[in-house]
């Protein structure tokens, strides 16, 4: 995770700082409105993986840039695509799946091969592959491919099954650092954890792959359809449809 501060408007002490969650570590840095860096801190540790950690290694690095008492603006930006996954009461059940994470390449392709093994309709490709790259298009506005968030999941309902039916929420990883920084996270049990405040912007939406964006909507078919294998039915219930309208947060 890296980042920095951004300084806008010339002497006025207003300062905003940037956290992004990628691969190098944790690097927070002041910086005025030309880019010039002020003053900076970073942790070199590779933890992305283990979404818990990035939140413990935050202060350390607001530390070493000088803290935030004069900081009044927090942003948090980041890797478009991967997965982390939240129970009903906010844990993360499994570490973080990255966009480079190829685990899901056969879940990707099996995916396509699923909306193409319909047959061909007006003027559709008689080739079922790309029959089924059209229609993923059509309805998300990319055909799937290992990096994606939703490649991701139907790879944990199918290897990780227990893990699959446990899910409340998903969301990217920055997208979770900024739900914790806003001062969400883990409760006890019958306690609300507030996972309908998750939230992401649509850029980074379309890189689920379960977001259409022409029609502004989340296909909370799709998630149900994926996490069939870990579920059966259960996942096209109202409970579990009720659940994917937290999964995939606010845009």
């Amino acid at each position: 995770m890296q980042g920095g501060n951004t300084n806008y408007g010339k002497d006025s002490g207003c300062r905003r700082r940037h956290i992004d969650a990628v691969l190098q570590g944790t690097r927070d840095g002041r910086r005025n409105r030309r880019a010039c860096t002020i003053r900076a801190g970073q942790t070199p540790e590779r933890h992305i993986r283990r979404p818990l950690i990035l939140v413990e290694r935050i202060p350390r690095g607001a530390e070493q840039a000088g803290g935030l008492d004069d900081v009044s603006a927090l942003a948090v930006g980041g890797q478009q695509h991967g997965m982390v996954i939240l129970d009903n009461q906010g844990n993360v059940i499994r570490d973080a799946m990255l966009w480079n994470d190829t685990s899901s390449a056969p879940q990707a392709a099996a995916l396509i091969e699923k909306l193409g093994a319909a047959p061909a309709q007006d003027g559709e490709p008689e080739d079922p592959i790309a029959r089924g790259k059209q229609r993923w298009v059509k309805a998300v506005g990319s055909s799937p491919v290992a990096s994606y968030t939703l490649t991701k999941v139907a790879w944990v309902a199918e290897n990780e099954p227990e893990n699959a039916k446990k899910i409340a929420a998903i969301c990217l990883p920055h997208d979770w650092l900024s739900w914790r920084i806003a001062g969400y996270g883990p409760v006890a049990e019958g306690e609300d954890a507030h996972l309908e405040a998750l939230f992401t912007d649509r850029s980074d939406a379309s890189g689920t792959i379960y977001y259409d964006a022409a029609h502004d909507e989340y296909r909370r078919d799709l998630i149900a359809m994926v996490l069939a294998p870990a579920e059966g039915e259960e996942a096209a219930s109202p409970r579990r449809r009720h659940c994917a309208a937290h999964r995939a947060g606010r845009v």
